[in-house]
C-alpha cells in the first residue's frame, strides 16, 4: 500500500538545531500479516535550518538495477566496492549541499550496516558514539514499566555479562 505524506515535519533537537523533513511517498507492507514494515519510497529531504545544510537521501537507490529472482539466477547479482550484493532494498545514497546548492559531500551505504562519505565510514551499526549523543529522558519522565529501568540492561551497558544474566533470571522468576 502506497500513500503520500504531504507537508513538512519539523524537529527541534536538544542542542536547539531545527530540522525540516519532507518525503513524497511511503509504503506500508505486510498489512495482512503480523509484521508491518513502514518504508520511505524514493527520497527524503532534510533541511538543517540552523546550519544551512540540505540532505537529499535516496532510498532503494538501485531499484532500477536490481535483478529479479530469475534474472539474478542467470546473470548473477552485481556487487559494490565492498563486495556486498547490490540486489538489496536497504541501500541509500545521500547528497549534502549548502543553501546555495553547492555540493558538500556524497554518501552511500546501507541503513542496516554503514554509511560512507567520500570513501570513509561515517556511521556503522556498531557505533556507540551516535547513540550517546542523545540525552536520556529525565528519570521523572520515564514510566516505571519502561525497559530502560530493567536492572539487567544496566549490567549489559557496562558489559558485565554474568551479572546481567543473573539479573535477567531474577527478573523472569519474580
Amino acid at each position: 500500500m502506497l500513500f503520500t505524506c504531504p507537508g513538512i515535519v519539523r524537529i527541534k533537537l536538544p542542542d536547539q538545531t531545527v530540522l525540516e523533513m519532507t518525503t513524497k511517498t511511503v509504503e506500508v507492507t505486510g498489512l495482512m500479516s503480523a509484521e508491518k514494515i513502514y518504508n520511505v519510497v524514493g527520497g527524503l529531504n532534510i533541511h538543517d535550518v540552523s546550519n544551512g545544510v540540505n540532505s537529499e537521501v535516496t532510498f532503494d537507490c538501485n531499484a532500477e538495477k536490481r535483478a529479479g529472482f530469475v534474472s539474478s539466477f542467470f546473470k548473477g547479482v552485481p556487487k559494490n566496492e565492498f563486495g556486498d550484493h547490490e540486489n538489496r532494498k536497504d541501500l541509500v545514497e545521500v547528497k549534502l549541499t549548502d543553501d546555495a546548492d553547492f555540493e558538500i559531500g556524497k554518501g552511500t551505504g546501507s541503513y542496516l550496516e554503514r554509511i560512507t562519505f567520500d570513501g570513509r565510514d561515517f556511521w556503522t551499526v556498531n557505533d556507540k558514539q551516535f547513540i550517546s549523543k542523545w540525552a536520556p529522558a529525565p528519570a521523572s519522565d520515564v514510566l516505571p514499566s519502561d525497559s530502560s529501568r530493567r536492572p539487567d540492561l544496566n549490567f549489559i551497558t557496562e558489559q558485565k555479562w554474568e551479572e546481567a544474566e543473573t539479573a535477567k533470571v531474577e527478573l523472569e522468576e519474580a
